[in-house]
């Protein structure tokens, strides 16, 4: 993988790790929505054209995506037990 991208990744990671409030994680999560849309669209493009080595570095970095997904959820569940 790209140094870059995975200093993004970690970046957000980050960020995840420090969030304290719903609106904090909101913001995350509609910016990782989009990107998630964005790297499923880029997909579908290169599986169309056949660049299957395009592809595969979408699917790659959609799954570091979809892990951030995935962690955003289980923070959202956890500031609301944490406000029961």
């Amino acid at each position: 993988m790209d140094p870059e991208f995975l200093s993004e990744i970690m970046e957000i990671n980050e960020e995840i790790h420090e969030v304290e409030d719903h609106e904090s994680l909101q913001r995350l999560q509609k910016t990782n929505t989009i990107e998630l849309e964005n790297l499923f669209r880029k997909a579908a493009d290169h599986f169309r054209n056949n660049d299957w080595e395009s592809a595969r570095e979408c699917v790659a970095k959609l799954k570091y995506y979809n892990k951030i997904q995935r962690r955003i959820k289980e923070i959202e569940q956890e500031l609301v037990e944490k406000e029961n």
